[in-house]
Order: structure tokens, then sequence, then C-alpha cells
């Protein structure tokens, strides 16, 4: 059984028009589905909602402060992921490419600076300065911070190729054989020892 890397691409210029699907060879011996169209910089811009007001207000003066919102790639109870582009000099993986990242946009109201909001306060902010210590292949990587207007966004490594639960999906029976299952516990292992050692 040959196993590949998916990547789906709609051409962005002809609504409507089937997907084009490109193969290539994966290390894992797995199958992953890419579905956002690259390149990233030929994505019109348009209007997105995240379904809380509070964020939606903040979304249009995201690229004032060097990121240009794409699309909602994922909601939970705790936030919103949006895919964007790191627009800030420098940061171009072409010329006239932008780098994507991940911002994550937790739910809830304002954060207001009072007393009792201390310990809430603390408690992310020492989540943000222990994910900033954290440098491993295996683990997401907080690249920046954005606080506006009381709020606090955190502007993640964009991990084009899914999660664990996008590789299930491919799958018909929703399982993935003992060596494929081996490789990411390793990886899973490898990441978490990491973070283990790193607290001591």
């Amino acid at each position: 059984m040959r196993h590949e890397f998916v990547t789906l691409l709609r051409d962005l210029e002809h609504e409507g028009s089937p997907a084009v699907t490109h193969t290539h060879p994966c290390e894992l011996e797995d199958i992953w589905a890419y579905r956002f169209p690259l390149p990233l910089s030929r994505i019109k811009p348009k209007a997105i909602k995240t379904g809380n007001k509070y964020y939606d207000q903040i979304l249009p003066d995201l690229p004032k402060i060097g990121y240009k919102p794409l699309q909602v790639i994922a909601k939970g109870q705790s936030g919103t992921i949006i895919l964007a582009q790191d627009v800030r000099e420098g940061t171009e993986i072409r010329e006239t490419e932008c780098q994507p990242v991940a911002i994550k946009l937790h739910s809830g109201k304002r954060r207001k600076q009072t007393k009792a909001d201390d310990g809430q306060g603390r408690e992310l902010a020492d989540e943000i300065l222990i994910h900033k210590r954290l440098q491993h292949q295996n683990i997401v990587s907080l690249l920046n911070t954005i606080l506006y207007q009381g709020r606090t966004g955190l502007v993640l490594e964009f991990c084009e190729s899914g999660n664990l639960e996008s590789l299930l999906r491919v799958h018909d029976a929703r399982f993935v054989s003992e060596a494929i299952a081996r490789r990411y516990l390793r990886q899973l292992h490898s990441g978490v020892e990491y973070m283990h050692l790193s607290d001591r």
C-alpha cells in the first residue's frame, strides 16, 4: 500500500472549479489532506466572523499589527483559531509569499484588571511564559502574543497538515496501523518528556 501526502488546491480565480490534487511522499507512511488554497497571497480579502462579537471587532485591525486574517480554521469552547499571514517586515518566505500562522483568540469577555481577575490573569501569563520557553520539534511554537483592548491572542506555528483527528478521518475505519501509531506515540512521548525535563 502506498502512503502519501495529499494536497488539494482550489483554483482561486475560477470559483466552482474542482480542486487539483497533488501527492507527495510522506515519511510517516500516512495520508494527510491539506485543504487550504495555496499560495495564501492569492486569497481574496473578505470579512470573516468568529462568532464572538469581541473578536469580530478586532479582526479588521489585525493587519495594523502585522497579521492578515484569512479564514477561521477551528472553533471550540476555549476559543477560535484563525489562519493568518504574518505580514510583518522580514517574515516573508518567498518574494510574494508570507509566513502562515495560526492565531488563537480565547473565548469570553474582555478581561478587566480587577482584583478578582488577578488569579486568572497570572494563570494566563504563566501559560504564555512557559509556552515561550518550550522549543521542541513536536510542540507547537508560540511565536507572539497579541494584547488588544483587554484581550489576549496567541500567535502560534501553523501546522499545515492538520491534526491527528484529520489523519483518522482519511481512514475509513478511523484507525491506523500499529506501526504508524507507534511513530506518533514516539513523537508525543518526546514532546511530553521534554516538557517534564524542562520543568526541573
